[in-house]
């Protein structure tokens, strides 16, 4: 089984899985905590998570769903294949958001993308009190 890690605070409870420990030093932690802080603080959420699909060929296919307070869902996939420096998205969002709501998910799936890429993130989990 993958190590596993689980974080609670008064804000947020994280889990998270991954091939081998993220050094704190390496200061994707801390990304992932501002960057959470950030989207939440533009588009109050319930919980986000990114998570291993099943993949397509040789393509590792990734999700990221984010659930807002209010219900509505961001929800996309990432396509990652070896050798090819850009990912593949496809979005699946069809509630409204407003660009200053989803502006801040960029920076968050640019992290996870480098976690997964860099210490084998198979799935993270925040979901908030």
């Amino acid at each position: 089984m993958p190590p596993s890690l689980e974080i609670r605070d008064s804000r947020y409870t994280l889990e998270f899985t991954c091939a081998e420990a993220v050094p704190f030093r390496a200061g994707y932690l801390t990304d992932l905590y501002d960057q959470l802080d950030a989207w939440h603080a533009a588009l109050p959420l319930a919980t986000v998570v990114w998570e291993t699909l099943a993949p397509v060929g040789a393509m590792a296919v990734y999700e990221l769903k984010g659930v807002a307070a209010d219900g509505r869902v961001w929800q996309i996939t990432v396509g990652l294949t070896p050798g090819i420096e850009e990912a593949v998205y496809t979005f699946a969002v069809t509630d409204r958001f407003t660009a200053a709501e989803f502006m801040p998910q960029r920076l968050l799936r640019d992290t996870l993308i480098l976690l997964t890429l860099n210490y084998q993130v198979s799935r993270i989990e925040v979901t908030w009190l």
